[in-house]
């Protein structure tokens, strides 16, 4: 998706002559692109990326990591450690994060955990040890909540996928939030 701007129509000139795409619609401050196929996607976020087009993309379902749960761990486990056991069980993690309430963020004694998609990625299913403890392992279900980038703050998608430049809500200077010098929370951040 496009950022809509002035020039929008020397940009979709540009992707129309390289790609031979003229399906594009205009709505909620950006333009909306339809490649044919997963491969034209890749082309067409590449030729962005290098023009310097500022956009987003919608990261397709067999590119977003899988993502588990697991349940039955102290407040206070070692992610690393976690992340070791999984691994000579012969799971391949990419990331874990200790899970927070979502209004004080307080830390809660659940872990996510980001899988690598591999044709034997269910088998995280089976551990139900982690040292000494039995744990539950449970499919990640997402908050039904609107998204916003941590890189732009924009809305409508994340940073994964973020093209644009990066602004702070604190300064709204070109770096991410919590990059920014001023380290207390802001009572109107600026959006």
């Amino acid at each position: 998706m496009l950022k809509y701007v002035p020039n929008y129509e020397e940009i979709l000139e540009a992707i129309q002559n390289k790609f031979g795409l003229n399906n594009n619609k205009l709505g909620d401050g950006v333009i909306k692109i339809y490649p044919e196929n997963v491969e034209m996607y890749q082309a067409i976020q590449r030729f962005c990326k290098t023009q310097g087009y500022e956009c987003h993309v919608i990261i397709p379902k067999n590119e977003r990591p899988f993502r588990v749960v697991v349940k039955g761990l102290g407040l206070d486990y070692d992610t690393e450690k976690l992340k070791n056991i999984l691994v000579n069980q012969g799971v391949q993690v990419s990331k874990i994060t200790r899970l927070t309430q979502q209004r004080n963020r307080q830390p809660l004694p659940f872990y996510l955990v980001e899988l690598v998609k591999t044709a034997n990625v269910e088998t995280i299913y089976r551990v139900n040890r982690i040292g000494f403890l039995k744990i539950e392992i449970e499919e990640f279900r997402a908050r039904k909540q609107i998204t916003q980038c941590f890189n732009c703050n924009g809305f409508g998608h994340s940073a994964l996928g973020c093209g644009y430049r990066p602004r702070c809500l604190k300064c709204n200077g070109a770096h991410r939030t919590n990059q920014c010098s001023i380290k207390d929370g802001v009572e109107n951040p600026r959006h």
